[in-house]
């Protein structure tokens, strides 16, 4: 039973993390955001080919992995909402149309349109002028 249970946990270990050589005596398990013996740049992820159970070099399989780079599909912005190449990280609020914080740039993000702010309980970008 003990026996069936590291096969087991073996077999699920290699799904989630795909193995980077096939040995005699168990796979080499991929662990990490490494791809073989690189990272990864951010946006990719570590990809390996499918494995070849029947191998003819002495030392097993080597399996030779790649950062391939995730696909980002860009969001629909909703009413009254433009696409920023580079949006603020504090956003005007109906509670706080004057936000002050460091400057950081969020690439791709859906952001109230000039004259709009965002109404923190329901998500919406509603019309500055509205306000009371």
């Amino acid at each position: 039973m003990k026996i069936l249970v590291l096969i087991f946990s073996i077999l699920i270990v290699s799904v989630e993390c795909g193995v980077l050589k096939n040995t005699e005596d168990q796979p080499i398990i991929h662990g990490g955001g490494t791809c073989g013996t690189t990272k990864c740049p951010d946006n990719y992820r570590c990809e390996f080919p499918m494995s070849n159970s029947e191998c003819e070099n002495e030392d097993g399989c080597s399996i030779t992995p790649k950062c391939v780079l995730i696909p980002v599909s860009t969001p629909k912005c909703e009413e009254n909402e433009e696409m920023k190449e580079c949006g603020s990280s504090c956003e005007p609020t109906c509670d706080n149309q004057n936000p002050s914080c460091a400057p950081t740039c969020l690439t791709n993000i859906c952001q109230c349109k000039n004259g709009f702010v965002r109404d923190s309980a329901f998500g919406k970008c509603v019309e500055k002028e509205k306000l009371q």
